[in-house]
């Protein structure tokens, strides 16, 4: 097997850290969560379409969490009245 090469991130017992020896921001992470890229979305010229490339998490995954976060909100001003839902068959090719 092959060395998949240098790792992103450099594991500590505490934590994951990122190249750059910093922790993750919890920004960070809430959009790396929230993109829907990651459901085999595009996004292009500010809208999102369906996307070419192959879906790395199922559409109920993706809903699931951004329910969630939602869920997990502690600031009451912050919160939605409903977490976002996406629906694949809302984006054309």
């Amino acid at each position: 097997m092959a060395n998949p090469g240098p790792s992103r991130t450099r594991t500590t017992p505490e934590r994951q850290k990122t190249n750059n020896a910093k922790s993750w921001a919890s920004q960070t992470i809430a959009n790396i969560l929230s993109n829907p890229v990651y459901c085999g979305l595009s996004r292009l010229n500010g809208g999102i379409k369906r996307g070419k490339h192959e879906a790395l998490i199922e559409v109920e995954t993706f809903n699931r969490v951004q329910y969630e976060m939602q869920r997990r909100i502690r600031r009451p001003d912050q919160r939605k009245t409903e977490a976002p839902q996406l629906k694949l068959e809302d984006y054309t090719e």
